[in-house]
């Protein structure tokens, strides 16, 4: 993937994370701290507000309205539209991210002498600025090899450590990226207005993999899809796993072509991907690439899932 479209995936790619609101104790003002997990993007530690003339956000002289949600979704392929229109908070995290990351990189590459000619080069020139020193070493291409070492046939490591560092060593960068903005709010003022955040938590929790998620019980959830060379190979697998663990655990199949804003949400960046979460809704393993239902069986022992 080239390097501007590939920084610029992660904005489609970081989104939310939502958990029941009913377990929300914690007093204070901070949208993490209030509703955990429900944002990962920009929005995480934004400081939830009374917001006036229906503003929902707010960051320096940038205001954002619903208005403006609604006039980005309508610029969007028509494919996702009616899926957008159900997750606001998801659109505006990545409407107001950009848009934030944009003012963040302006300043920073004028510190630097980058020039830019728009906001897309601009915040690839400033991310790449910060990755400059990103690294890959041979332990961490061998720990990748052994983690997925069924998915390679047999083939040595030898013969394909030069692709695997090469991804490992994009994941490594995706991931620095993602923390990097998720963290924005820790550093920069971002407000959000409280009422229309309670309302949009609620509604972004009306979806299988979200209920399951505050059910008290852990969840295996597969995001995966029919391939354009033969059917889905996680299928058989959902369906053995649900027949083996039955009301133990939660396993929820997301058809992630069908469902792309919840995949996006989700940071899945390819299919399959699977991702356990603890009895609490929080996530405590993800792998990318085929799983067979042996690995998974013993990840959830290793992990001591009940």
């Amino acid at each position: 993937m080239k390097t501007n479209c590939y920084y610029m995936f992660i904005f489609l790619l970081i989104g939310s994370l939502s958990i029941a609101a009913e377990r929300v104790t914690v007093k204070s003002n901070i949208v993490n701290e209030v509703y955990p997990s429900l944002t990962t993007g920009v929005l995480t530690y934004a400081k939830i507000l009374d917001l006036k003339n229906g503003t929902i956000l707010k960051y320096k002289n940038i205001e954002i309205n619903e208005k403006d949600l609604k006039d980005y979704i309508t610029s969007q392929p028509g494919l996702v539209r009616a899926e957008l229109e159900e997750n606001l908070l998801f659109v505006l995290e990545q409407y107001a991210g950009k848009q934030i990351l944009a003012d963040i990189a302006l300043e920073e590459n004028a510190k630097n002498n980058i020039q830019s000619k728009n906001d897309n080069n601009s915040i690839s020139a400033y991310l790449e600025n910060m990755l400059a020193d990103t690294s890959v070493n041979d332990q961490e291409v061998e720990k990748f090899y052994e983690e997925n070492v069924s998915v390679f046939n047999g083939t040595p490591l030898s013969a394909v450590k030069e692709q695997i560092k090469s991804y490992v060593l994009q994941e490594k960068k995706l991931s620095l990226v993602a923390e990097y903005i998720k963290n924005i709010g820790l550093k920069y003022d971002i407000s959000i207005a409280g009422n229309w955040l309670k309302e949009q938590a609620l509604i972004s929790q009306n979806n299988l993999l979200d209920m399951a998620r505050s059910s008290e019980k852990a969840t295996i959830a597969i995001f995966s899809a029919a391939s354009c060379c033969g059917p889905d190979k996680m299928a058989p697998i959902r369906d053995a796993l649900t027949n083996k663990y039955k009301d133990q655990l939660n396993i929820v199949y997301i058809n992630a072509k069908e469902q792309q804003v919840l995949s996006a949400r989700y940071g899945v960046k390819s299919i399959p991907t699977q991702i356990i979460f603890d009895d609490m809704g929080k996530e405590v393993f993800r792998h990318s690439g085929f799983y067979t239902e042996e690995d998974i069986i013993n990840k959830i022992d290793v992990l001591e899932i009940k």
